[in-house]
């Protein structure tokens, strides 16, 4: 899916149609992002998650994965803000819920 998603994202930029762009853009970094994780690369995972969300900031699932890209390599603070902007986009997103309420158990500090 990331060849497709990049070959989109270069298809749209030629048009000059640069948010669709950016979209598939976005999803290219994070199939490579979950790739990689899946392969072990965590702190390069973190890399691909976060140019994904750059290039589209209202993609929900690239923030979830920044997150948990960010937890498994112990970067517990940033895991937690790419979980709220997760639950800022989809506040009803149980993944990222639970991820916030596992790092800060207090549930007062959960909701976004």
């Amino acid at each position: 899916l990331k060849r497709v998603h990049h070959a989109l994202a270069q298809s749209f930029a030629a048009t000059g149609d640069a948010g669709p762009a950016a979209a598939h853009l976005a999803r290219g970094h994070y199939f490579v992002g979950r790739d990689v994780l899946q392969a072990g690369g965590r702190a390069e995972a973190v890399n691909y998650f976060a140019a994904a969300v750059r290039h589209d900031p209202g993609f929900v699932a690239g923030w979830f994965y920044l997150g948990e890209a960010r937890r498994l390599s112990g970067a517990r603070a940033g895991a937690v803000e790419a979980y709220r902007e997760c639950l800022r986009r989809n506040p009803d997103h149980g993944r990222a819920l639970a991820a916030i309420a596992l790092l800060e158990p207090d549930p007062a500090t959960v909701a976004p």
